[in-house]
C-alpha cells in the first residue's frame, strides 16, 4: 500500500484534467514542478497519455485532412502589436457569448495569466515574421494552444487552437461545461482560503488565547462559511486546530527536554497549572511526570546500548 501526502490543489488539478480528458481534451499538461514523488509519476503518465493521444489525432491531419477537421477547434482574434483586440472570428463569439463591442481595444494579455502573458511578450518582441513558440494558456475558463503571426502595418493573427476526440455534435454544451468550470474554480479559491486561514492559526501564539474574530477580519468570506469550511476540510474547528497545536507542543517539550512543566505549561497559555495536567492526562491519557519518566528511561536504555 502507498500512501501520498500532496497539497489538495495538485490532486484537484488532476482530477479536472481527468474530467476535460473524460470529454475528449487531449492538448492538456499538467504541470511538473520536480517534487519528486509518487504522485508526480502520477502526473507525468498523464501528460504522457495526453501527448500520445495528440499525436494520433495529429497524425490523422496527414492520412484524412477533412476527417481530422472534426476533432479541431480553431479561432482568431486579431490585435495591433500591444495586443490590443481589434477582431476575432464569428465562431469565437458564438461559442463563447462574447461582447465583441466590449472587448474591441482591450488588452488581450489582461485576459490571460499573468506569467503566460509575459512569455508571450517577451517571445514575440522579437522581429521575426512568425513565431514557433506555442504557448498554453487559458482563457475564459478554457484552455487553448496559442501560435501568434506577425503580419504587415503592426497586426498580429493569434490562433487558437483546441484538439478534442469527441465529435462538434455531441459536445457538451459550453453552458455546463463552464458552470461545471465555475464549480471547481470556487472550491480552489476555498481550498487557498482555508490552506491561509490554517496557515494563520499554525503561527498563531500558542501562549495566547485564540481570537478568531481577529483572524476572521482579514478574510473576504463570512464567519459563518469559513467555520463550516474548515471543519468539513480539516474535520475540527479552529478551536480544536489550535489546541492540538498546543498539546503536541507541550508533549514534545515534555518527552524531549528538561522543561520545567509549569514553564511549559505558560508556553502554551495555561497560568493554573493544575488545570493544564488536567487537561493534559485528558487529552493523552497520561500524566506529565509519567512521561518524562518514560522519556528519560528510554534515553538511558539508548545510551546503554550504545
Amino acid at each position: 500500500m502507498i500512501h501520498i501526502e500532496i497539497k489538495k490543489k495538485r490532486w484537484d488539478n488532476l482530477m479536472q484534467s481527468l474530467l476535460e480528458l473524460g470529454y475528449g481534451r487531449v492538448d492538456q499538461q499538467l504541470e511538473i514542478t520536480g517534487n519528486n514523488d509518487e504522485f508526480e509519476t502520477i502526473e507525468v503518465l498523464f501528460n504522457m497519455m495526453c501527448e500520445e493521444l495528440k499525436h494520433r489525432l495529429l497524425h490523422l491531419s496527414f492520412t484524412k485532412p477533412a476527417a481530422f477537421q472534426r476533432y479541431l477547434n480553431h479561432f482568431i482574434i486579431i490585435t495591433d502589436k500591444n495586443f490590443k483586440i481589434k477582431n476575432m472570428c464569428e465562431h469565437f463569439v458564438t461559442k463563447y457569448q462574447l461582447d465583441v463591442n466590449q472587448l474591441k481595444d482591450s488588452p488581450f494579455l489582461d485576459l490571460i495569466e499573468k506569467e503566460t502573458a509575459n512569455q508571450i511578450t517577451a517571445a514575440h518582441s522579437s522581429t521575426n515574421e512568425e513565431s514557433e513558440k506555442v504557448h498554453r494558456l487559458t482563457l475564459f475558463n478554457d484552455t487553448f494552444s496559442l501560435s501568434i503571426k506577425k503580419m504587415e502595418a503592426d497586426i498580429l493573427i493569434l490562433n487558437l487552437y483546441q484538439l478534442h476526440m469527441d465529435i462538434k455534435d455531441i459536445q457538451v454544451p459550453y453552458e455546463k461545461r463552464t458552470r461545471q468550470k465555475a464549480k471547481l474554480t470556487q472550491r480552489k479559491r476555498n481550498e487557498d482560503l482555508l490552506e491561509q486561514f490554517k496557515e494563520d492559526l499554525s503561527k498563531y501564539p500558542l501562549s495566547k488565547k485564540l481570537d478568531l474574530d481577529e483572524l476572521y477580519q482579514k478574510y473576504p468570506t463570512n464567519k459563518s462559511m469559513l467555520k463550516k469550511l474548515f471543519k468539513q476540510q480539516y474535520q475540527c474547528g479552529a478551536y480544536e486546530f489550535h489546541l492540538s497545536l498546543r498539546m503536541n507542543y507541550a508533549y514534545d517539550q515534555i518527552a524531549h527536554t528538561e522543561v520545567p512543566f509549569k514553564e511549559i505549561a505558560l508556553d502554551v497559555g495555561y497560568a493554573n497549572y493544575q488545570a493544564f495536567v488536567k487537561y493534559f492526562k485528558k487529552y493523552y491519557n497520561i500524566l506529565p511526570t509519567d512521561l518524562r519518566n518514560n522519556g528519560q528511561r528510554l534515553k538511558k536504555s539508548e545510551a546503554e546500548e550504545g
